[in-house]
């Protein structure tokens, strides 16, 4: 019975130890790679530097957004885009793979264009 026992808490702190493990590297990829692969997602857009010409003969403004979303350790989803003035922007979806500074472009989700 006590051998039985030893082996149970055994098992469980074994199981404790990677629960904490994998959560860990799933927080440090939302923490640091979550910010890298925004940068990496926004230099990847090619933004323009200039907006559209309104109607009032001024230029619109660019702005541009990226979300990034950790799904699992070293896996993030990035939502990006950019738009300047009325049906006039770019912006998509895409899954990366990130190991610490390092990032690979795994598929494009989704793609968007006005």
């Amino acid at each position: 019975m006590k051998v039985q026992q030893l082996v149970t808490k055994r098992r469980l702190l074994v199981l404790a130890v990677i629960v904490v493990f994998y959560a860990s590297l799933w927080f440090l990829t939302d923490v640091i790679g979550g910010p890298q692969i925004g940068k990496i997602a926004v230099e990847a857009m090619h933004v323009p530097a200039q907006g559209m010409i309104e109607p009032s003969g001024q230029r619109s403004p660019i702005t541009n957004y990226c979300l990034t979303k950790a799904y699992a350790p070293f896996l993030v989803r990035a939502d990006y885009g950019w738009g300047g003035g009325s049906l006039y922007g770019d912006g998509g979806s895409a899954l990366y793979l990130w190991f610490f500074g390092r990032a690979v472009r795994l598929q494009e989700l989704e793609h968007w264009s006005i």
